[in-house]
């Protein structure tokens, strides 16, 4: 028996009432379960009971052992007095409050149905979405509101995550812009290096090169590693060559990667690390204050505009330094950039917006998921395979966090999905 299944069957009320009365005989009348309470203190507050003929209103604490009190030292906590009832799933124990009186229990055990237990069992077991036989049965809104109430969760964590490394950089927003869109340049497998890129090689010094695109494509290429030894071609001898050169001028002597830390197994040429060096590069030259473009930017189309750049000339007929490629130019695809809005654009406005209390650039970021077309991934084809319907980056975005943070952690009892199945599995308990 878990805890949050008492919780569940105790808010719902879930359980046989015939001939109810506590642990040492009294008659019980439950006139209300009381509010779940999500700080500290009693499991549910402002609860009704009857026992005996007297009408009791205060908390309730649930265990699925009453020892479990004493485990957790309410007995010296006087926040406890004010429990009228204990719900428990096993009353090994009799326990008291602080002021040494015996606190009142109901046992749960002989009256939970069976179907309930059954079934949450199954939940908890089930290695990937443990209520995909029964999705189907749940209605439309209540699948959406609990997409609406997760998506909300997701943008928080990531604002949260955002301010964090805001801190951190003094406030800079330009700076957490930076960071945060390097590492999403790395698409997963480079986010690392490109992350720690960035670090050493601020957005400041950066800017320093007034948007000459020869001087940044130097600094990212020679801080990254990539510009040690000898090249065959011109271009990446005349990059050694620049870089050389500012590194003495703004003292980054010694301090770049070893150039080992960058992954190109199992990466397409257009994912190369190089290759997306040289489309960062290019938009860090062509915008000086990034930040402020996407803050700016009132649409997804311009959005698209601000991240569509092109790379130098070099990079029309290479992926690699050295290594010629058929000729074509290596812009972002249309794919990247609406990753990077997913993943870096969206974060950084909810956060801003946040931090700043304009409830506008929340609402803009969301209004950006909506526009932004259904992502492609193994979760969301998961999901699709069981008619959750996938319009846009919403979609997505929420059935994401959807999956890892309550299906794969089994908190199906703080899902208003999984609520739902078990509480039509109660009811059909009920008749049993």
């Amino acid at each position: 028996m878990k805890e949050d299944l008492l919780h569940f069957i105790w808010q719902y009320q879930y359980f046989h009432k015939e001939k109810l009365q506590t642990t040492d005989g009294k008659p019980l009348n439950v006139l209300f379960q009381g509010f779940p309470n999500t700080d500290a203190g009693p499991d549910f507050l402002n609860s009704k009971v009857r026992i005996e003929n007297v009408e009791w209103i205060g908390n309730i604490e649930i265990h699925v052992n009453s020892s479990a009190w004493k485990d957790h030292h309410h007995e010296q906590d006087e926040a406890y007095n004010s429990v009228i009832l204990h719900i428990v799933f096993s009353n090994d124990e009799i326990v008291y409050r602080k002021d040494g009186t015996i606190v009142p229990v109901l046992e749960l055990k002989e009256r939970i149905f069976p179907e309930v237990i059954k079934k949450y069992r199954a939940f908890i077991q089930d290695e990937g979405i443990p209520c995909l036989s029964r999705f189907s049965e749940v209605p439309e809104m209540i699948k959406l509101s609990m997409l609406d109430s997760v998506l909300s969760e997701r943008l928080e964590r990531k604002s949260q995550r955002i301010i964090s490394e805001l801190e951190k950089n003094n406030n800079d927003w330009e700076e957490t812009c930076y960071q945060m869109l390097a590492s999403n340049f790395g698409f997963k497998l480079n986010n690392d290096p490109f992350l720690r890129l960035s670090k050493i090689l601020p957005y400041k010094l950066i800017n320093k090169c007034s948007g000459n695109h020869f001087q940044v494509e130097a600094l990212l290429f020679g801080m990254a590693g990539l510009l040690k030894g000898h090249f065959e071609d011109e271009y990446p001898r005349s990059l050694q060559k620049e870089f050389n050169y500012l590194a003495v001028k703004f003292s980054l002597q010694n301090k770049e990667m070893t150039g080992a830390e960058w992954k190109f197994l199992r990466v397409r040429p257009a994912g190369f690390p190089s290759m997306r060096i040289a489309q960062l590069a290019a938009l860090l030259a062509r915008h000086q204050k990034l930040f402020y473009k996407f803050i700016e930017s009132r649409s997804h189309k311009e959005l698209l505009a601000v991240l569509d750049v092109a790379t130098s000339p070099y990079w029309i007929n290479h992926f690699t330094f050295d290594v010629l490629s058929d000729a074509k130019q290596k812009k972002l695809g249309k794919t990247s950039i609406n990753n990077l809005v997913i993943n870096s654009v969206v974060p950084l406005l909810a956060a801003y917006g946040r931090q700043k209390d304009i409830p506008g650039l929340v609402d803009k970021a969301i209004e950006f998921l909506e526009t932004l077309p259904a992502e492609e991934n193994y979760i969301t084809q998961k999901w699709k395979k069981h008619a959750l319907k996938m319009k846009s980056a919403f979609d997505t975005q929420a059935s994401i966090e959807l999956y890892t943070n309550f299906c794969l952690k089994k908190q199906c009892l703080k899902c208003k999905i999984g609520i739902n199945i078990l509480k039509e599995t109660c009811i059909s308990g009920a008749s049993i």
